[in-house]
């Protein structure tokens, strides 16, 4: 088999042609009765491709064709040229999947989950490799939580799989980070190395309720935003909370008179 490298990009090779005439040594090549022989190309898919080309499910069309000397009898042999049914490729959003949970569990829109000054919520955010048989890289998450919530972005960790149990501290890490962003502190996007097909990894990022904010209603959806260093976009679901105003801190102030005795 004889291999020759290509001048330019690759990215332009449109065709390949494989000599197997000859054996390394030279000598000619007999693929015997019985016997195969396979050609395995490695391609990647563009990563300029955009959702809008995606949605129009433009295809890739592939053929081959194989050209061989048949022996047919002792001393006869036969020209053949084959052609292999054509295949066809198409460009897809890689699988993936993110979830969000809380403690104290999320209410619902109509119903938030009533929380009190200092208390804590602790977020929860899981995102998953779908693909079944490779792994996916450069892998960003945006979560903004609401203005009213203290972020405590030094204890966020993270775990893989279900084992809460084996969390570590993400600013310990060198598999995931996280970054708060400079101009909106409540922006946080989080950065995973890779996940293999079917890993799943979880956020946990605690806070402190204050009313410092603007917020009384605490939503918060966090969003897969890049994959492959290519935009995507998927959304986990909604959670609901909000800061129960009847149990605020009151002051109370007892006028004293002169003369009066207090008690």
């Amino acid at each position: 088999m004889e291999c020759r490298k290509t001048s330019g990009y690759m990215s332009k090779v449109t065709a390949v042609a494989i000599d197997m005439r000859n054996t390394v040594e030279g000598t000619p090549f007999v693929l015997e009765s019985q016997q195969q022989v396979s050609a395995i190309l490695h391609m990647k898919a563009p990563i300029d491709i955009i959702k809008q080309d995606m949605e129009k499910k433009i295809l890739a069309y592939n053929t081959s064709w194989v050209n061989a000397n048949t022996q047919v009898s002792n001393v006869e042999w036969q020209d053949s040229l084959l052609e292999t049914t054509e295949t066809t490729v198409a460009i897809r959003e890689p699988e993936m999947e993110i979830h969000k949970t809380s403690t104290p569990v999320s209410g619902t829109q109509d119903h938030p989950t009533k929380v009190k000054k200092h208390d804590e919520i602790n977020y929860d955010i899981s995102v998953k490799n779908g693909e079944t048989s490779f792994l996916l890289n450069a892998i960003k998450v945006e979560d903004i939580l609401p203005s009213g919530l203290d972020i405590q972005l030094d204890a966020i960790v993270w775990y893989l799989g279900n084992d809460s149990t084996k969390q570590q501290l993400v600013k310990d890490s060198q598999f995931v980070e996280v970054m708060q962003d400079a101009k909106n502190k409540q922006k946080l996007i989080f950065t995973i190395e890779a996940l293999q097909a079917e890993q799943e990894l979880h956020f946990v990022i605690p806070t402190k309720v204050t009313d410092n904010g603007d917020d009384t209603l605490f939503v918060n959806t966090a969003k897969i935003i890049e994959v492959h260093q290519h935009f995507f976009e998927k959304e986990s679901e909604t959670t609901y909370h909000e800061l129960d105003i009847t149990t605020a801190d009151f002051l109370f102030y007892y006028p004293s008179y002169i003369g009066e005795n207090m008690r």
